[in-house]
């Protein structure tokens, strides 16, 4: 998991991204996903905008009011990795 914080000063605010395995506690998703959530002040919401909370690739997230696009670009279940692009346009 990684935080993406949007503000220097607001430390309160940010959205975590988090590569989930099809296994154990989450036998029952669909396939290995990465999920996106906002956390403010504490609290933390799924996102489940463009696409539906499951992340792989070709499904992105954007965020205009941040200027913010999260986009899978691969997902490796061998090595238990994902590849994530970030970009503030």
């Amino acid at each position: 998991m990684i935080k993406l914080f949007m503000n220097a000063n607001d430390l309160s605010q940010y959205y975590t991204l988090e590569f989930r395995r099809k296994e154990a506690w989450d036998q029952a998703i669909p396939q290995d996903t990465v999920l996106i959530h906002l956390v403010k002040n504490g609290l933390s919401y799924l996102i489940t905008a463009d696409g539906g909370p499951q992340r792989v690739p070709g499904i992105g997230f954007v965020d205009p009011t941040q200027n913010l696009s999260i986009n899978v670009q691969s997902i490796d279940t061998a090595s238990s990795t994902a590849t994530v692009d970030v970009a503030l346009n």
